[in-house]
């Protein structure tokens, strides 16, 4: 979400006036009125963060169109684990 989401392209859309729990503390007394709104009413928010097909492929992001992730493990590093994986316990 936090490279895929920009809200100036439309990834982030609110939705008032949706239903909501007349239970729930963040819907203001006066809007938790049910016979007026059902059972209350919310704000939701909408947020898209699938590829964005709008961007070209970068060729410093490997062909791709989203920098890579800081969760991918180089494979020398991933093989070390491999080797080791006994070692710490799994």
């Amino acid at each position: 979400m936090a490279y895929r989401t920009n809200a100036e392209m439309g990834a982030v859309k609110l939705l008032p006036g949706t239903r909501a729990s007349s239970l729930d503390p963040s819907v203001p007394l006066s809007q938790r009125n049910e016979l007026k709104y059902g059972a209350g009413k919310w704000t939701r928010v909408l947020i898209d963060a699938t590829v964005n097909w709008e961007l070209e492929p970068e060729e410093q992001y490997g062909g791709k169109r989203e920098p890579p992730r800081c969760t991918e493990t180089l494979p020398e590093i991933a093989e070390l684990v491999r080797q080791r994986w006994q070692e710490y316990g799994f």
